[in-house]
């Protein structure tokens, strides 16, 4: 009987210490990014692209994609012939998909760590003109 008791309370404290841990996760924006990213696809580093990438174009599609929706309309930019498939496909949900908290914590672990973030000051920064390259302008015609 002893051992018994002794197995079943070493059980419960280590169920105790794993919802702790598993809660103190849940509120950690790295693990959210990894977590709720990581499950449709690889999920790159945020500081393999910047600030402005990520803020108007990957996480507002990323978003459209859980059911977060805000300010921007998926469909805007598609015929309807495009905006009946991507319906009947599901591709952007109706309803979210993820808490509006833990996204509001992965878009700002996001562009706090992408490339261009300046954590001294919190300002994006200039990154410096490439010496190796250079850019020439295209003419058509």
């Amino acid at each position: 009987m002893r051992v018994l008791l002794v197995f079943l309370s070493t059980a419960l404290v280590g169920y105790l210490i794993y919802l702790s841990w598993f809660e103190w996760q849940s509120r950690n924006p790295e693990f959210l990014y990894q977590t709720h990213c990581g499950s449709c696809h690889q999920v790159p580093n945020p500081q393999d692209l910047t600030r402005e990438v990520w803020e108007k174009t990957v996480l507002p599609e990323m978003g459209a994609r859980l059911g977060i929706h805000g300010k921007n309309d998926p469909y805007a930019s598609m015929s309807p012939l495009e905006v009946t498939i991507m319906k009947k496909e599901e591709l952007y949900p109706a309803n979210p998909m993820i808490d509006s908290s833990d996204w509001a914590l992965i878009v700002d672990y996001v562009l706090t760590n992408s490339s261009d973030f300046n954590r001294e000051n919190g300002l994006a920064q200039t990154l410096p003109k490439s010496q190796s390259f250079s850019s020439t302008p295209l003419r058509v015609g």
